[in-house]
């Protein structure tokens, strides 16, 4: 089930609940929450989860845990750079290891489309690894609604070899 709010000067709001598959007194289920805040060049957004069912795998809570998220970002669009910022965090309450993530990111016009940048890091304490992920890309529009995009992305985690992979594609939004 959701619920979304009206718009009330450029603030909104969302409710989301999901019925587990269970019978029984301890039934298990999924809800959360967000805000988005637009105004202008500003934009604001928090969300919280709560979640015991997987989707689509039940497997994923066969454990009986719960997971927990959170998350805040924003954006300004300063015209000649739109920047973007979030922080997050994930925990499973069967331990106390979570899960932290970081990103900055800045979009920036060139000719009809826009180079993308964006670099995140995600600490796991549980596993002792920290990722850290840079992105570059330009998208360039053919329609309102359809554009082309290019990314090249490079991957580092503590301990492993890191990796560089490169996407192309299009995109159509309904």
């Amino acid at each position: 089930l959701a619920y979304t709010t009206p718009s009330f000067g450029g603030l909104q709001g969302n409710l989301h609940y999901q019925f587990g598959n269970d019978t029984g007194s301890n039934k298990k289920y999924n809800a959360g929450a967000n805000v988005l805040y637009f105004n202008g060049p500003l934009a604001l957004t928090a969300f919280y989860e709560r979640a015991q069912v997987g989707n689509p795998v039940a497997a994923t809570f066969a454990d009986g845990s719960t997971r927990t998220d959170w998350m805040l970002g924003g954006s300004y669009d300063f015209k000649v750079v739109k920047a973007f910022l979030t922080y997050g965090q994930a925990k499973n309450n069967l331990t106390d290891a979570r899960s932290k993530t970081a990103t900055a990111g800045a979009s920036r016009p060139l000719g009809t489309g826009k180079i993308l940048a964006a670099y995140a890091q995600t600490r796991d304490s549980g596993l002792d690894k920290t990722r850290r992920t840079a992105t570059v890309g330009y998208e360039y529009p053919l329609s309102k609604r359809t554009n082309l995009y290019a990314n090249l992305m490079n991957d580092r985690i503590t301990g492993a070899s890191n990796g560089t992979s490169f996407g192309l594609g299009a995109r159509h939004q309904f």
